[in-house]
């Protein structure tokens, strides 16, 4: 079966991914796929099919990683700390 152009960006933004992880001295996060998944959409979402590279898919890590803190931030947030 022949890959399409999506899948082998999706491939391609994986390997970036795990060079990027490695480089800032991290093991390949447990969650990896949801960010494969995220950063895919993203990079897709403002660039050609073989218009990216990895500062693209540097700069939708770091989005994802911003994501998460306003997550936790959150969720960690108290009731009266909202007033």
């Amino acid at each position: 079966m022949k890959d399409t152009p999506d899948s082998q960006m999706r491939q391609n933004i994986d390997t970036m991914l795990i060079s990027l992880y490695k480089k800032i001295g991290i093991d390949t996060p447990v969650n990896h796929n949801d960010i494969l998944n995220y950063v895919h959409r993203e990079v897709f979402g403002w660039s050609f099919p073989d218009g990216y590279g990895e500062p693209d898919v540097a700069h939708a890590f770091g989005m994802w990683i911003s994501r998460e803190d306003l997550r936790e931030q959150q969720q960690n947030r108290k009731w009266w700390q909202i007033f």
